[in-house]
């Protein structure tokens, strides 16, 4: 189980992940839960950033039945070797012929989700791609290349766009009924408080941030609902941890805010890593 959320509006791309893994033996199929995983991978030289979801070993096809790498690292590492690519597209296609050669087909339930702005010669268009083996409860495949439903019911950049001028756009993974069920009433919440003057998120906060590191206003909107979704995916960890179930969706949270320009704050699970 796990939580990753990517909300993409016209202040730009935000994402937020928790840090639990599931893992279970090779040997007794004991399961354990622990903390730290760094979900969320950016990719700078594309303008956008990776969250994933589901198993979180990489293996080796010299040894099919012993981890050798997490997937977080597995990750990093390949998009240090892949700084050749122009769109998001063709990262996206890479990487899942690269996986699909290390892990067991037909066993794996992963997904990642991929979003960014560079897209061949388009930098200034979102595009998100969901990268996974199958739905739930349905036979699992290799990893494939998906545009994901806000999108295929856009199917032109320019419908895409024009959508995107009004309209707010969300992609959940992992825990996501439980997140859905909680965030539309929230967000319907927020909506009506701002009418009773309360306004959350409040991007004024972010103003003299934004102005002190010469950047748009617009940076503070995007620094505002970065923050927003970072917090409502922590309540979702404080509520996993006061329930009855499991830890599988615990903090550490780590969260990205992308704007057309550049990857403007990444927080990573262990410490803030804020670009200027």
């Amino acid at each position: 189980m796990t939580l990753v959320v990517t909300e993409i509006s016209k202040h730009g791309i935000v994402m937020a992940a928790d840090s639990a893994i599931t893992q279970k033996s090779f040997t007794d199929n004991q399961i354990t839960v622990r903390t730290g995983m760094q979900k969320i991978i950016p990719i700078p030289y594309l303008k956008g950033a990776m969250g994933f979801w589901g198993d979180s070993s990489v293996l080796s096809t010299d040894l099919p039945k012993r981890p050798v790498s997490t997937l977080d690292r597995f990750l990093v590492d390949f998009v240090e070797r892949h700084e050749d690519c122009k769109s998001i597209e063709s990262f996206g296609q890479k990487l899942c012929d690269d996986l699909n050669s290390k892990i067991e087909i037909g066993k794996y339930r992963l997904g990642i989700q991929l979003t960014g702005y560079k897209n061949g010669d388009d930098n200034i268009t979102p595009r998100i791609f969901h990268l996974h083996t199958g739905k739930e409860n349905e036979p699992q495949n290799e990893l494939r290349l998906h545009h994901d439903f806000i999108c295929e019911k856009r199917p032109t950049v320019d419908s895409w766009k024009e959508a995107l001028k009004s309209e707010t756009f969300w992609l959940r993974n992992g825990d996501y009924e439980r997140y859905a069920q909680f965030a539309k009433p929230l967000n319907e919440l927020v909506t009506k408080w701002s009418e009773q003057d309360f306004c959350c998120p409040d991007s004024t906060k972010f103003k003299h941030k934004a102005k002190s590191l010469g950047r748009s206003e617009n940076f503070a909107e995007l620094e505002a609902r970065g923050r927003f979704i970072k917090l409502q995916v922590e309540f979702m960890c404080d509520l996993h941890q006061l329930s009855n179930q499991p830890n599988f969706v615990s903090r550490p949270v780590s969260w990205i805010a992308i704007s057309p320009e550049k990857i403007e704050i990444f927080e990573p699970v262990t410490s803030p890593l804020n670009s200027k």
